[in-house]
């Protein structure tokens, strides 16, 4: 086996030791053992290099790639995942899509995560990794500050992106990988990081075509809006056992949904202008 140079991720669990913690103790509300399994489940396997290796690139098919399986590893250890894929704009989107969907799925689970993304050496099989690539994005993991409001909170629950991966991604002529990256992504004006809220901003979204209903559009909307507020409600269920520490992490994540609901209720006040008649000519 030899190093290669590959892209590659590192991300972990926020307030995982107190989740398990609390498991231990027991008593009632305390997640159980089986719970905080299939959480980390959810940070993937790697079976998802199978997936690859079958159906080849799935976002951005049409983006360069030098291996039908993108050289994908995955290897989740405890409450963290190393994600690892070739140097090549299929590769990297793609890489960038499954921490999204990690980012995601914590999400809807009540959870969050913090990560890197870096381009660098490493030596990745299913079991193991090593190699200053990987070193580079672990190093980093804790030093995520993106979207920061006072330096003493410590890091931000944000899986942030290398410089060097975001130059990577202007050079690419193709169209998918950096429209893609657009809507998997969100900056402070001086760092880029993977965040599910540009994407829960838009969601639904439609064209204003000849057909357009406002009133049916509005329903649609308002179970977006339903939805987001569920989301608010798990984050404040876990925000109750939180560490002060972790409390900080959880208030920013309240705080960027919090804008999500305000632009969904923007959206509902314009529907329901839409909606009006036209008024009468005397």
């Amino acid at each position: 086996m030899i190093y290669e140079d590959k892209f590659i991720a590192f991300v972990d669990i926020l307030g995982f030791s107190e989740l398990v913690r609390r498991s231990e103790a027991g008593g009632p509300g305390a997640p159980t053992a089986d719970y905080i399994l299939e959480l980390t489940k959810k940070l993937g396997s790697s079976k998802d290099r199978e997936h690859f290796a079958k159906y080849g690139p799935t976002l951005c098919p049409c983006a360069p790639f030098n291996a039908r399986d993108l050289n994908f590893r995955v290897t989740q250890i405890s409450d963290c995942v190393v994600v690892s894929a070739e140097v090549s704009p299929a590769g990297l989107i793609n890489l960038m899509h499954h921490c999204f969907g990690v980012s995601i799925e914590l999400l809807l689970a009540g959870h969050l995560n913090r990560g890197y993304i870096t381009r660098g050496n490493v030596l990745h099989s299913d079991a193991q990794f090593i190699g200053t690539g990987y070193m580079r994005a672990y190093e980093s993991e804790r030093k995520v500050s993106i979207f920061q409001d006072n330096p003493a909170e410590g890091g931000t629950p944000f899986i942030e992106i290398d410089p060097v991966v975001c130059s990577y991604v202007s050079d690419q002529p193709d169209a998918c990988v950096k429209m893609m990256f657009g809507r998997m992504t969100e900056s402070d004006g001086q760092s880029t990081a993977i965040s599910p809220f540009p994407s829960l901003k838009r969601l639904p979204a439609t064209v204003m075509g000849r057909n357009f209903d406002p009133a049916k559009w509005k329903e649609k909307v308002e179970i977006a809006r339903a939805n987001r507020l569920r989301l608010l409600a798990q984050l404040e269920e876990v925000e109750a056992g939180a560490t002060a520490r972790d409390r900080v992490k959880i208030a920013l994540y309240k705080r960027k949904l919090l804008e999500v609901i305000a632009a969904k209720d923007e959206e509902i006040a314009m529907l329901d202008k839409l909606s009006q008649p036209y008024p009468r000519r005397v």
